[in-house]
Protein backbone atom coordinates (compact mmCIF):
# COMPACT_ATOMS: atom_id res chain seq x y z
CA UNK A 1 0.00 0.00 0.00
CA UNK A 2 1.24 3.12 -0.93
CA UNK A 3 1.19 6.23 1.55
CA UNK A 4 -0.52 9.25 1.18
CA UNK A 5 0.06 12.49 0.78
CA UNK A 6 -0.88 15.19 2.74
CA UNK A 7 -4.48 16.51 2.08
CA UNK A 8 -5.63 13.59 -0.43
CA UNK A 9 -8.71 11.85 0.23
CA UNK A 10 -8.22 8.14 1.09
CA UNK A 11 -10.51 6.84 -1.98
CA UNK A 12 -10.47 7.90 -4.70
CA UNK A 13 -12.97 10.44 -6.62
CA UNK A 14 -16.00 8.74 -8.56
CA UNK A 15 -15.94 10.13 -11.88
CA UNK A 16 -19.57 12.50 -12.30
CA UNK A 17 -20.29 9.66 -14.86
CA UNK A 18 -20.37 6.71 -12.61
CA UNK A 19 -22.24 9.45 -10.14
CA UNK A 20 -24.96 9.84 -12.64
CA UNK A 21 -25.64 6.07 -13.79
CA UNK A 22 -25.47 4.97 -10.04
CA UNK A 23 -28.56 8.30 -9.43
CA UNK A 24 -30.55 7.18 -13.32
CA UNK A 25 -29.95 3.26 -11.77
CA UNK A 26 -31.74 4.50 -8.48
CA UNK A 27 -34.32 5.51 -10.00
CA UNK A 28 -34.86 2.93 -12.12
CA UNK A 29 -34.76 0.70 -9.12
CA UNK A 30 -37.14 2.51 -7.29
CA UNK A 31 -39.67 2.75 -9.95
CA UNK A 32 -39.16 -1.24 -11.17
CA UNK A 33 -39.99 -2.23 -7.56
CA UNK A 34 -43.17 0.46 -7.54
CA UNK A 35 -43.90 -1.58 -10.94
CA UNK A 36 -43.53 -5.13 -9.71
CA UNK A 37 -45.61 -4.15 -6.49
CA UNK A 38 -48.39 -3.01 -8.63
CA UNK A 39 -48.42 -5.63 -10.88
CA UNK A 40 -48.08 -8.53 -8.38
CA UNK A 41 -52.31 -8.65 -7.66
CA UNK A 42 -51.90 -9.50 -11.12
CA UNK A 43 -49.82 -11.89 -11.19
CA UNK A 44 -51.51 -13.67 -7.93
CA UNK A 45 -54.58 -14.04 -9.76
CA UNK A 46 -52.69 -15.44 -12.74
CA UNK A 47 -51.47 -18.31 -10.64
CA UNK A 48 -54.45 -18.96 -9.10
CA UNK A 49 -55.60 -19.75 -12.29
CA UNK A 50 -52.68 -22.50 -13.03
CA UNK A 51 -51.78 -19.52 -15.89
CA UNK A 52 -47.86 -19.51 -14.43
CA UNK A 53 -46.57 -17.95 -17.27
CA UNK A 54 -48.78 -15.10 -17.20
CA UNK A 55 -47.66 -11.82 -16.00
CA UNK A 56 -43.78 -12.92 -15.98
CA UNK A 57 -42.97 -9.04 -16.32
CA UNK A 58 -43.88 -8.59 -12.75
CA UNK A 59 -41.13 -10.72 -11.73
CA UNK A 60 -38.69 -9.33 -14.38
CA UNK A 61 -39.68 -5.99 -12.69
CA UNK A 62 -38.56 -6.93 -9.13
CA UNK A 63 -35.62 -8.92 -9.98
CA UNK A 64 -34.33 -5.83 -12.38
CA UNK A 65 -35.62 -3.13 -9.27
CA UNK A 66 -33.32 -5.16 -6.70
CA UNK A 67 -30.08 -5.77 -9.71
CA UNK A 68 -30.61 -1.36 -10.20
CA UNK A 69 -30.47 -0.67 -6.39
CA UNK A 70 -28.19 -3.08 -5.94
CA UNK A 71 -25.94 -1.76 -9.09
CA UNK A 72 -26.76 1.85 -7.97
CA UNK A 73 -25.15 0.76 -4.58
CA UNK A 74 -22.17 -0.32 -5.89
CA UNK A 75 -21.41 2.15 -8.10
CA UNK A 76 -22.01 4.40 -5.40
CA UNK A 77 -19.47 2.86 -3.45
CA UNK A 78 -17.00 2.13 -6.39
CA UNK A 79 -17.43 -1.49 -6.30
CA UNK A 80 -16.04 -3.74 -8.69
CA UNK A 81 -19.12 -6.18 -8.44
CA UNK A 82 -21.33 -3.40 -9.00
CA UNK A 83 -20.53 -4.51 -13.01
CA UNK A 84 -22.57 -7.20 -12.58
CA UNK A 85 -25.62 -5.81 -11.16
CA UNK A 86 -25.81 -3.11 -14.08
CA UNK A 87 -25.41 -5.78 -16.66
CA UNK A 88 -28.41 -8.08 -14.88
CA UNK A 89 -30.19 -4.58 -15.15
CA UNK A 90 -29.24 -4.39 -18.78
CA UNK A 91 -30.23 -7.38 -20.16
CA UNK A 92 -33.70 -7.67 -17.77
CA UNK A 93 -34.17 -4.24 -19.75
CA UNK A 94 -33.30 -5.82 -23.22
CA UNK A 95 -35.65 -8.65 -22.16
CA UNK A 96 -38.54 -6.01 -20.52
CA UNK A 97 -38.21 -4.35 -24.40
CA UNK A 98 -38.71 -7.11 -26.46
CA UNK A 99 -41.69 -8.42 -24.38
CA UNK A 100 -43.47 -5.47 -24.89
CA UNK A 101 -42.27 -4.96 -28.56
CA UNK A 102 -43.27 -8.46 -29.24
CA UNK A 103 -47.19 -7.25 -27.93
CA UNK A 104 -46.37 -4.05 -30.21
CA UNK A 105 -45.96 -5.89 -33.04
CA UNK A 106 -48.40 -8.25 -32.40
CA UNK A 107 -50.63 -5.59 -32.50
CA UNK A 108 -49.94 -3.44 -35.15
CA UNK A 109 -48.15 -6.39 -37.34
CA UNK A 110 -46.44 -5.54 -40.86
CA UNK A 111 -43.39 -4.66 -41.92
CA UNK A 112 -43.40 -0.67 -40.59
CA UNK A 113 -43.97 -2.49 -37.01
CA UNK A 114 -40.88 -4.41 -37.70
CA UNK A 115 -38.60 -1.58 -38.81
CA UNK A 116 -39.79 0.29 -35.63
CA UNK A 117 -39.05 -2.83 -33.50
CA UNK A 118 -35.71 -2.97 -35.08
CA UNK A 119 -34.57 0.46 -35.06
CA UNK A 120 -35.58 0.32 -31.82
CA UNK A 121 -33.71 -2.25 -30.70
CA UNK A 122 -30.45 -1.45 -32.30
CA UNK A 123 -30.58 1.89 -30.53
CA UNK A 124 -31.35 0.50 -26.91
CA UNK A 125 -28.58 -2.22 -28.09
CA UNK A 126 -25.94 0.92 -28.94
CA UNK A 127 -27.30 2.68 -25.74
CA UNK A 128 -26.71 -0.28 -23.52
CA UNK A 129 -23.07 -1.26 -24.98
CA UNK A 130 -22.09 2.26 -24.37
CA UNK A 131 -23.11 2.62 -20.71
CA UNK A 132 -21.44 -0.90 -19.48
CA UNK A 133 -18.59 -0.02 -21.31
CA UNK A 134 -18.46 3.36 -19.31
CA UNK A 135 -18.48 1.05 -16.06
CA UNK A 136 -16.24 -1.37 -17.15
CA UNK A 137 -13.54 1.15 -17.33
CA UNK A 138 -14.56 3.67 -14.85
CA UNK A 139 -14.70 0.83 -11.62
Amino acid sequence: MRPQAPGMPDHPSRPIGVMVVAACLAVYGLQSLAGGVQLFPLWLESARHHRYGNEAFAWMELISGVAALAGAYGLWRQRRWARFAALVVVLLAIASLCLIAAFSIGEAGGGSAWLVAGTLFLLAGALSVWVLRYIWRHT
